[in-house]
């Protein structure tokens, strides 16, 4: 983890605050390095935030979450809460997003999603959405985050930006090849941060990891397909076609700056 990815971090930080993050620079604790990163600044409401400890292992996530409520959808057993992988400890319970490889003649199992909904959706300002992830080692496992809308069905992909961890360990925004920045660890665990921006006549997002091994930023206009979009009220964790395999989320987070 390079200084250049801390300080983007602290994109939308207030500057009586910075000095406060410059101090975890070096700290190693994950749990308390991301929620002091994305929490330390101006006065925030949290509009989503999962609470997966709370859920036996093996077992769905819940409906209702910390703040905001989820639904997911995918194969049996394709959305689960598992204990911390390897070297991934905090948090002590990660979601498990997995999707099975097609038998022989078979048909393909269906998309795995995690669709958090925000308690609402409240149309321009400034948010900061936050997750650690972990990518075991695998030649298919493609991983997926999307903005979305607010409640919507799991299948509307009514989505206005997403980024998708590839294949070569590199990161994609919107399927668009020249977007390809970065790159992540396999089997260790590394922070994923994105700031939007929204007023009425621009949208930007601002993407940075972090995390030992890890590195890349890059920004995006999104205002277009916000605008025929909707406001934003729901970020998807998912895989899908063609990929399999598996990959874990925690800390799922999205604040509005007040």
């Amino acid at each position: 983890m390079t200084d250049q990815n801390l300080d983007s971090l602290e994109v939308g930080v207030c500057s009586t605050h910075r000095a406060g993050v410059v101090k975890v620079k070096r700290v190693l604790f994950w749990g308390a390095l991301l929620a002091l990163l994305v929490t330390t600044g101006c006065k925030q409401k949290t509009l989503f935030e999962s609470n997966f400890d709370t859920t036996t292992v093996n077992q769905l996530p819940s409906a209702m979450q910390k703040v905001g409520t989820s639904t997911f959808g995918g194969g049996v057993g394709s959305v689960l809460i598992v204990a911390a992988p390897a070297d991934a400890s905090p948090p002590t319970k990660w979601l498990r997003i997995s999707r099975a490889t097609t038998p022989p003649g078979g048909a393909p199992a269906p998309l795995t999603m995690f669709l958090g909904n925000m308690t609402s959706a409240p149309g321009n300002g400034n948010y900061t959405f936050s997750t650690l992830m972990y990518m075991p080692t695998g030649s298919n496992n493609v991983a997926s985050i999307q903005f979305g809308t607010l409640n919507q069905e799991l299948g509307s992909f009514a989505g206005f930006f997403h980024l998708d961890f590839l294949q070569n360990n590199r990161i994609r925004i919107d399927d668009d090849e020249s977007t390809v920045f970065g790159t992540f660890p396999r089997n260790k665990p590394f922070i994923v941060q994105v700031t939007l921006q929204v007023t009425a006549t621009s949208a930007n997002a601002h993407i940075v990891l972090a995390g030992a091994g890890t590195e890349g930023t890059a920004d995006r206009n999104v205002f277009p397909t916000l605008r025929q979009m909707g406001t934003f009220g729901s970020v998807r964790i998912w895989m899908g076609f063609p990929w399999t395999g598996e990959f874990d989320a925690a800390n799922v987070l999205v604040t509005q700056d007040q």
